[in-house]
């Protein structure tokens, strides 16, 4: 199985990634990077999706048809922020 995964992570570019924060769902679609079973994507740490992944580090994605459940790690990334005057993170999914 994690053969087809990794096969599905490298064609693709696009997943849908589901938060949770006890209170509030987020379900958006973010391009992403992948190394083997490791996502990694941009957002903003004060989006709905930003905010969740502080809270619950629980994700689940969603790339053809195949549900993947795994954890969030958010690293600042600050050069982005410096350039932008905005809060950017760098979101590492293991899965």
């Amino acid at each position: 199985m994690d053969i087809k995964i990794e096969k599905t992570l490298e064609e693709k570019y696009f997943c849908a990634v589901a938060t949770f924060n006890n209170t509030n769902v987020d379900n958006a679609t973010v391009a992403y990077y992948s190394e083997s079973l490791n996502l990694y994507f941009g957002t903003y740490s004060d989006t709905l999706k930003g905010k969740n992944v502080k809270i619950n580090s629980q994700v689940a994605i969603c790339i053809d048809n195949i549900q993947i459940h795994g954890m969030a790690h958010s690293d600042d990334v600050r050069n982005i922020a410096q350039k932008s005057h905005e809060s950017c993170a760098d979101l590492k999914v293991e899965l």
